[in-house]
C-alpha cells in the first residue's frame, strides 16, 4: 500500500473523525485552538489521532456560539492556509473538511501545481442565510462564502457530503461527488459502561441546548407524562437557551440539566436510560445535513423517539429502532408514551438497535471514504 501525504484544513478538530480513519497515511491539519467555553459536550474524540500531526494556530476560536467559528476566525485562518501553501505543494492531497469558507481561495493555486483537491462538506453554506438578512454586510459576506463554495465544488477532484440533498446538489456541479454520511464509533461506546442517574426510568437528550433542537418542546412534552409514568428526564450539553431551560425546569427534581459535560459520561447516561430523543424543530436546514447525534443515539442500543423533520427521521425509521412524530410538545409525548406503555413493541425496538449497530459504525458508513484514498495514487 502506498503512503499518501495529505494536508488537511479543518479549521476545527471538532470534525477530527474524518482524518482518524486514515491510518495509514501521513497526515498534517492546520487548526484553531479549540475553546473549551464554546463546547456543550466534550468530546468525539475517540478516534485516533496518533498518526495526524496538527499545526494549530495560537489563539482559540473566538466565535461566539457552542462549536462555532468566526468570521474573524475565516479571516486569521486564510492568511495562514496561503501562508501554507508551500507546504501544501509538498503534499500528495489536500482535504478541506468545511464548509468551504475563504480559505479555499487557495484551491486555484494547488490545481495549477496539479494537487489533489478533496473537499468534505458538513453543511453548506446556506447556514449563513439567515443572518445575511440583517444587515448589507452579512449579506455581502454570505453571497462571497456561497460563489466559493459553488467553485470549490466545481473545482474539486473529489467531493464527499455526508447527506443525500448535498449530495444530489453537488452532483450538478460535479460527477465526483459521493454520500459518506456520519456514523459512531460503535466499539468505543460498547466499552463504556450504563450509568443511571435520578432513578430507574430516564428519558435523555444530549447535545447543545440551542433553540433549533426544540430542547424547550421535549420539556413541555415530558411535563405531559411525568406523573403517569413516574419518569425522569436528562438533558445532556448546555448552551445558548440552557439558561431558559433551567427557568422552565425550576421545581422539577425529576429533571437534570448537566451543562458542560464530556462525551464519554453523556453516553454513559444515554446508555442507562429507557429512551434517546431528538426533538428538533423543523428547519429548512435539517433536511440539508445530517446529525452524528443519530447514529450514536442506535449505538448506545437505547429506542428513540425522534421529529420527522430531516433525513435523520429517516434513517432512524429505517433501522426500526425508533418512531418519528411531528415537532410539538403532544406528538412528542404521544411518541414517548407509545414506547412507555407497550413492552413488546419497545423490545422489538431495543433488539433492533443491537441487530443494527454495525450499519450506523463510522468504519461502515464512511468506508468509501477510506476507499477513494486508497485509489488516490
Amino acid at each position: 500500500m502506498i503512503t499518501i501525504k495529505v494536508l488537511a484544513l479543518q479549521e476545527t478538530n471538532y470534525i477530527n473523525e474524518w482524518l482518524g480513519m486514515l491510518k495509514n497515511h501521513r497526515i498534517r491539519a492546520l487548526l484553531i485552538r479549540p475553546n473549551e467555553r464554546l463546547m456543550s459536550i466534550k468530546s468525539y474524540y475517540s478516534y485516533s489521532e496518533k498518526h495526524v500531526k496538527p499545526i494549530y494556530l495560537p489563539y482559540k476560536i473566538r466565535g461566539r456560539g457552542v462549536a462555532s467559528v468566526g468570521i474573524f476566525d475565516h479571516i486569521f485562518y486564510t492568511l495562514s492556509s496561503i501562508a501554507l501553501i508551500p507546504a501544501a505543494l509538498m503534499h500528495d492531497v489536500i482535504v478541506f473538511v468545511t464548509p468551504s469558507y475563504f480559505h479555499t481561495v487557495t484551491i486555484p493555486i494547488l490545481k495549477l501545481f496539479g494537487k489533489k483537491v478533496y473537499v468534505v462538506v458538513l453543511d453548506p453554506q446556506e447556514v449563513l442565510k439567515k443572518n445575511a438578512e440583517s444587515s448589507l454586510a452579512k449579506k455581502i459576506y454570505y453571497d462571497i462564502a456561497s460563489y466559493l463554495e459553488y467553485m470549490t465544488i466545481k473545482k474539486s477532484d473529489k467531493v464527499f457530503a455526508v447527506s443525500t440533498y448535498l449530495c444530489n446538489q453537488y452532483k450538478k456541479l460535479n460527477k465526483n461527488v459521493f454520500y459518506v454520511p456520519n456514523g459512531a464509533d460503535v466499539d468505543y461506546i460498547d466499552k463504556i459502561k450504563p450509568k443511571k442517574i435520578l432513578g430507574k426510568t430516564c428519558i435523555a437528550f444530549f447535545g447543545s441546548l440551542d433553540h433549533w433542537r426544540g430542547v424547550d418542546i421535549l420539556v413541555e412534552a415530558f411535563m405531559k407524562i411525568k406523573k403517569k409514568y413516574k419518569i425522569n428526564l436528562l438533558l445532556l450539553g448546555g448552551g445558548k437557551e440552557e439558561e431558559k431551560i433551567r427557568n422552565m425546569c425550576k421545581g422539577h427534581d425529576n429533571i437534570y440539566i448537566s451543562g458542560f459535560i464530556r462525551h464519554k459520561d453523556a453516553i454513559a447516561l444515554c446508555k442507562g436510560s429507557q429512551i434517546l430523543v431528538i426533538p428538533f424543530r423543523k428547519s429548512p436546514m435539517l433536511y440539508k445535513t445530517l446529525p452524528i447525534k443519530t447514529f450514536e443515539y442506535v449505538a448506545c442500543g437505547v429506542p428513540v423517539v425522534t421529529t420527522d423533520t430531516g433525513e435523520h427521521a429517516d434513517i432512524i425509521q429505517k433501522l426500526g429502532v425508533g418512531i418519528a412524530t411531528e415537532p410539538t410538545p403532544k406528538n412528542i409525548a404521544n411518541g414517548l408514551e407509545k414506547l412507555l406503555g407497550n413492552k413488546s413493541y419497545y423490545n422489538k425496538l431495543k433488539n433492533n438497535c443491537t441487530q443494527t449497530k454495525s450499519k450506523v459504525d463510522y468504519k461502515f458508513t464512511r468506508r468509501l471514504f477510506v476507499q477513494e484514498f486508497e485509489n488516490s495514487v
